[in-house]
């Protein structure tokens, strides 16, 4: 992993081998309380301690991102539902999915918590597979794929 950390915040985070030279990887003696917390929600788990998320977006984005964190664990909700819990109409699901594919810190932000109106998975910046693993781990089983 590689990211943007200052003191207990979390700016970005990108997965290893993603094209960002300008971020550090993730792996120095600082960055442990990150790791150790990244390694609980990849096992499905509360993370013992949570980071100072700092995600830099548009309000829109803003927006979406802050009501992905409402999202239970073991829960999804669509694109559109996510779109009216902002006070947006339904139909801006498609921007909804766009704010998700450009969350900063996925994971710590569950855009994969979001899921398409017919039950599929819609997408994921970091790829289905992880999408699939997370939601299994976190108990959710979508009532379709892709």
């Amino acid at each position: 992993m590689t990211g943007e950390v200052k003191g207990d915040a979390l700016y970005t985070m990108l997965p290893h081998g993603a094209p960002s030279p300008q971020l550090k990887p993730l792996c120095d003696e600082g960055a442990q309380p990150f790791i150790t917390a990244l390694q609980a929600l990849l096992q499905g788990e509360e993370p013992p301690w949570w980071p100072r998320l700092v995600p830099q977006g548009s309000a829109f984005q803003q927006q979406v991102w802050q009501a992905l964190q409402q999202i239970p664990r073991g829960e999804v909700r669509t694109y559109g539902e996510i779109a009216k819990a902002i006070g947006a109409s339904s139909k801006a699901a498609r921007a909804v999915g766009a704010a998700c594919g450009a969350n900063p810190i996925a994971l710590f932000i569950p855009c994969h918590r979001v899921v398409r109106s017919d039950g599929g998975l819609g997408g994921f910046a970091w790829g289905l597979p992880l999408k699939q693993h997370l939601l299994a781990v976190e108990r959710y089983a979508p009532v379709s794929y892709p």
